[in-house]
């Protein structure tokens, strides 16, 4: 599989004044704050790039979960199924916090609605840990942020997060063909798992 540079930021005028970093890695490897619109980047793309052996900061989670509570609407308790890359860490214990797309500014950049799926249902994520956004001083005046840095949050600027059912995964798996509008995708999960191998 062909990997290629698949994040574009356009920069946002209104949230310039806040955010000097773009939609990329920071230093250590999480996610840095969103600086605009991202572009659409399917679930394929955003595994090639970011398993890539020379992907500098290689802090990404490939897992499959089971979904449990809603937290804080955007949020997701997750149970660990199965360690799908054998790098996620071993002290969590078998259930985790997963943050997926907000509504605030702070989780705008992030495509997966992880309140939209049903409590049991089967998830393939790609995760990485959490930007420290209260940390560095960027929660606005008046708002609550909930994210942790022992927790994880989808991936900015890439849709990574599929349902598993019945040996199928559904998402925005495919890579994007021009012209054609963005639909989600069903796909066997064993030949998936074969493609994003290389095989």
């Amino acid at each position: 599989m062909k990997t290629k540079k698949i994040l574009k930021c356009l920069p946002m005028l209104a949230l310039a004044a806040i955010m000097a970093a773009g939609c990329t890695e920071d230093d250590n490897g999480g996610n840095n704050p969103p600086a605009g619109i991202c572009e659409f980047t399917p679930f394929v793309d955003a595994y090639s790039m970011y398993f890539q052996e020379d992907y500098a900061g290689n802090e990404t989670y490939f897992v499959k979960g089971i979904a449990l509570d809603i937290v804080h609407e955007y949020g997701r308790n997750i149970k660990l199924i199965e360690d799908l890359k054998g790098n996620f860490p071993k002290d969590i214990g078998t259930t985790f916090t997963a943050w997926g797309s907000g509504i605030s500014f702070i989780e705008s950049n992030r495509m997966d609605y992880l309140n939209r799926y049903d409590n049991q249902d089967t998830l393939i994520m790609l995760l990485k840990t959490p930007y420290d956004y209260a940390g560095q001083g960027m929660v606005p005046p008046g708002e609550t942020f909930y994210e942790k840095a022992s927790d994880y949050a989808t991936i900015i600027c890439a849709n990574s997060v599929l349902k598993l059912s019945n040996g199928y995964v559904t998402g925005y798996i495919l890579p994007y063909i021009e012209g054609e509008d963005y639909t989600t995708d069903t796909v066997n999960w064993e030949e998936l798992q074969k493609t994003l191998k290389g095989d």
